[in-house]
């Protein structure tokens, strides 16, 4: 949700009373819903407060679901490079065109920090030490996800957080599927969910099919950006990004791009980020081990 500034009326206004909270701005405004920055009446902390747009809940209950399960899954993952998720249901409201609408909402940490994403649009390509320090929280926190059997499956930028401490946050479980699930009945395939340009070849065939080394992929397409400053795979279209993905040839040697790179880094890229799976890095843990014994020598 990027745009801040919607040109619709948004649920809330700054200074409006939400369940224990006040509202004090938009952080984020897309087609699914609406993130404001809001404070606790009494506590006097800052959250952010997440709300589906009741239209979008309307047209398909699924998303209800799918919103829902991203709570749900929160609060069964504790972990330091966890956003943490304090409270969510379903409440009515007056919106800002004076409607009394029912939405569903989440309170969950707020990140003061803002994403990768946003540093790398604007040009802000971390050191190599940077680097290594954001793929080892983040791969910290998908060995908490695989310990509970889960799977994130939308590792990318914009869900890499940065707090007012400068740690990582690993934002949004929306898509997210626990590998204990039978019948995940939320996933469709044909990679309906995800982002092409971090996605893993087996998630673009079947998104229900993937484990734990989707996202160490994904992470791999994250460190390649964070490296080189372009993504992997280049496209104008989802289908142009997606045939890349599926296809045979492996990612191009990160020092190509970025010369200065250590061997043992794009060692380490090329492991996390292979097309076979099972050639692929297979635990978060050993991803955490090599990136400590690359800090190690540096």
């Amino acid at each position: 949700m990027p745009n801040a500034s919607p040109q619709q009326p948004t649920l809330l206004h700054p200074g409006q009373v939400f369940d224990r909270y006040t509202a004090e701005r938009l952080l984020g405004h897309g087609g699914m819903g609406e993130v404001w920055l809001v404070r606790h009446n009494i506590l006097q902390v800052h959250r952010a407060l997440k709300l589906l747009l009741p239209d979008v809940a309307v047209k398909d209950s699924t998303q209800i679901d799918r919103f829902l399960r991203e709570a749900k899954l929160a609060c069964r993952l504790k972990h330091p490079n966890l956003i943490e998720v304090h409270d969510a249901g379903y409440s009515e409201l007056a919106d800002a065109s004076g409607r009394t609408v029912g939405v569903y909402y989440i309170f969950m940490d707020y990140v003061s920090g803002g994403s990768l994403g946003e540093r790398l649009r604007a040009g802000h390509r971390p050191s190599l030490a940077e680097t290594l320090s954001i793929m080892r929280q983040v791969a910290s926190a998908l060995e908490a996800a695989e310990a509970s059997r889960m799977v994130h499956r939308d590792i990318k930028p914009d869900n890499i957080m940065f707090a007012a401490d400068g740690s990582i946050k690993l934002a949004d479980l929306g898509i997210a599927k626990s590998t204990q699930d039978q019948d995940d009945t939320l996933t469709m395939t044909a990679a309906v969910f995800g982002t092409p340009a971090y996605m893993v070849p087996e998630q673009a065939h079947d998104a229900s099919k993937v484990d734990i080394r989707a996202d160490i992929y994904s992470l791999g397409c994250v460190t390649f950006e964070m490296l080189t400053g372009q993504r992997p795979y280049q496209g104008r279209t989802a289908m142009e990004l997606l045939a890349q993905v599926i296809a045979d040839k492996e990612l191009p040697d990160v020092r190509e791009s970025a010369p200065d790179v250590p061997p043992a880094v794009a060692r380490l890229v090329a492991d996390l980020c292979a097309k076979d799976r099972d050639k692929r890095i297979q635990h978060p843990a050993e991803v955490v081990s090599r990136i400590e014994s690359i800090q190690a020598e540096m």
